[in-house]
Parts: structure tokens; C-alpha cells; sequence
């Protein structure tokens, strides 16, 4: 392959997860790295490269505080759980609203849309392209300092929102 292609974030991460994965199968880690470097197209050390940088990434986000997979926590907003109620009401379900209530609060933390939203809501919105339903999605992710925010709209992964360290497509995260 050209030495300018760029890869995707999915394929790097792919490809480290694939090494860490086989390493078991070959002798040593750089055996599993050659393997899975010639599956990818891309040459051993570029490969290793991307290892390293995710330790490093890895390791700085530990020490910044950011949530591991054993202390992360769902979120979401107020605006979600007014949406999964809208077909029950309807339909006059009043036990399947507080089924979902309960499970969606049990699961999740839900977080309102409030003062400290309301200026970031502000400022997205300047962005006319961003919905206003998505803009209080990113809001109250935003004034909760996520780390994560997943989402169906794969047009909203492209924005850089201020308090949301990464947005990513549902179809494109490693959950």
C-alpha cells in the first residue's frame, strides 16, 4: 500500500484489537503483529505504532480521570425518555410507560435539561445544521462532560462539541 494512505480510526482499532486478540495463537507478540499486519495491508511497525499510541491514549485518559469500561456509566437525557413514552401514551399503555420509566432508570442516568444545558444548547444551535431535539441530546451530554456520546445520526460523529470528548455512529462504536 502507498506509504500516505491514511486508515480509518475503525481499522486501527480494529487492527490493535485483533493482535491483542491473537497474540495467544502466535509465539511471541511481534508474530501476532506480522499476522494481523499483512490481514490489514499495512506494515508490522505501523501497526505496532498504533498499539503504542493507544497505551499512551489509554494511560492518559486513566490518569485524567476518565471512566474506564468497570466505572462507566449510561447516560442520557430527559428528551430520550419523552420520546420511548410517546407510543404508550398514545395507545393509553400506562403499564408499558412505567415499565419503561423504571428500565430506563435503572439503567441509565437521565439528565435534565436545565440551566447549565441551556447556554451549550445556545451555542450548538448557532450550528443551524444541528437539529434542535439533537442539540439538547449534545447539551446535557455536554454539561455532563461526557466522554462517549453515541448516536444514530452519523453526521453528528463529524461536530466537535465542547465538553464531549468523542462522538461516535451506534454502527461504528465498540461497546
Amino acid at each position: 500500500m502507498n506509504p500516505s494512505t491514511r486508515y480509518s480510526l475503525e481499522v486501527r482499532d480494529r487492527g490493535v484489537r485483533l493482535v491483542l486478540e491473537h497474540q495467544g495463537k502466535h509465539g511471541s507478540l511481534w508474530s501476532a503483529i506480522l499476522s494481523v499486519a499483512s490481514k490489514l495491508g499495512c506494515t508490522a511497525e505501523t501497526l505496532r505504532k498504533w498499539g503504542r499510541q493507544g497505551e499512551r491514549t489509554a494511560t492518559a485518559r486513566h490518569q485524567a480521570g476518565f471512566a474506564t469500561p468497570a466505572t462507566s456509566e449510561l447516560l442520557t437525557s430527559a428528551l430520550t425518555l419523552g420520546e420511548v413514552l410517546v407510543k404508550p401514551m398514545e395507545i393509553g399503555d400506562e403499564d408499558l410507560m412505567r415499565c419503561y420509566e423504571q428500565a430506563i432508570g435503572a439503567g441509565a442516568t437521565v439528565l435534565p435539561f436545565d440551566l447549565r444545558a441551556a447556554p451549550r444548547f445556545a451555542e450548538i444551535r448557532r450550528d443551524r445544521s444541528i437539529r434542535a431535539p439533537d442539540a439538547i441530546q449534545l447539551a446535557c451530554a455536554s454539561a455532563a462532560s461526557t466522554d462517549l456520546f453515541v448516536t444514530n445520526d452519523g453526521r453528528l460523529s463529524r461536530k466537535n462539541i465542547q465538553g464531549i470528548h468523542f462522538i461516535q455512529s451506534l454502527g461504528k462504536v465498540m461497546l
